[in-house]
């Protein structure tokens, strides 16, 4: 019933399988059905767009420096890292040069170098107090909120094929 949403399909068998497991340990099934299912193929088999040199440049065409939109860009690809984590970055992650940050999913500690183009989109902000990205009410983002909203930016500089996600592969190309 989930064929049209394969991702969606695949993340409720992960989350049966766990419970069937530990339904397993207890002694309240025999078996456990889920693990004879195999997860659906991915409709979408190319991934997040990734964005090109000539679309960062009509995004800071659109969005220049003293933006929301420009600090969020330039957090995004002079960093390579995931929304979560850039919702979470602030002036006290930064010392002498270095943004010493905990990613969210991996738990992995990185020293990610502040080039001098990003420092100057922070410099010239807006930012926050405790994170550089906030929200209209002075809030910071969540994960989902700020991908929502950066979705809408991408949209404004004539962008609708671009994504955050598709600046973290920009980055590491």
């Amino acid at each position: 019933g989930m064929a049209d949403r394969p991702e969606a399909a695949n993340g409720l068998l992960k989350a049966l399988r766990q419970v069937f497991k530990h339904a397993l340990e207890y002694d309240f099934v025999d078996v456990n059905p889920v693990t004879q299912i195999s997860n659906l193929k991915p409709i979408n088999k190319t991934g997040f767009h990734a964005w090109t040199i000539e679309e960062v440049e009509q995004f800071k065409k659109a969005h220049p420096i003293g933006t929301k939109p420009r600090v969020a860009m330039s957090l995004l690809l002079h960093t390579g890292q995931r929304r979560s984590d850039v919702v979470k970055m602030g002036r006290q992650h930064v010392k002498d040069g270095w943004m010493d940050v905990t990613q969210q999913k991996t738990g992995k500690k990185l020293s990610i170098p502040v080039v001098d183009e990003l420092k100057a989109v922070l410099d010239a902000g807006p930012t926050g107090d405790l994170t550089y990205l906030v929200t209209q009410y002075g809030k910071p983002f969540t994960s989902n909120g700020f991908g929502n909203w950066f979705r809408r930016q991408c949209d404004a500089a004539g962008l609708p094929q671009c994504s955050a996600h598709g600046l973290r592969k920009a980055a590491a190309s």
